[in-house]
């Protein structure tokens, strides 16, 4: 079974604008090492997904999200499931923390 071709951001686009499709959730998955004050955590699964992400199925916890002004100027903002937040965090407030994500800040 072939494995289907990756859908681009302007067909996804293009999708969003057929009447039958209420939005449309880019993402895109990798991994990475993820630090903080010398905490770091390997192999790290990575989603990257657009700001309409939190309209797709799942649970939320109270936090930040990002802007869909954030997205298109692609704002360096991240998003951790409340599992990360307390293995980098402990007991403290992730909103407006800095970590690296693949060394990257």
């Amino acid at each position: 079974m072939a494995t289907p071709a990756a859908l681009t951001i302007e067909e996804a686009e293009r999708l969003e604008q057929l009447p039958t499709i209420k939005f449309v959730v880019v993402n895109e998955n990798g991994g990475g090492d993820i630090e903080f004050e010398g905490r770091r955590h390997s192999a790290v699964n990575i989603n990257g997904r657009d700001a309409d992400w939190p309209r797709s199925p799942g649970r939320r916890v109270p936090g930040r999200s990002f802007s869909d002004l954030e997205d298109k100027a692609n704002a360096l903002v991240v998003v951790v499931n409340d599992k990360l937040a307390e293995q980098l965090f402990a007991n403290r407030d992730p909103i407006g923390r800095r970590i690296k994500i693949a060394g990257l800040p």
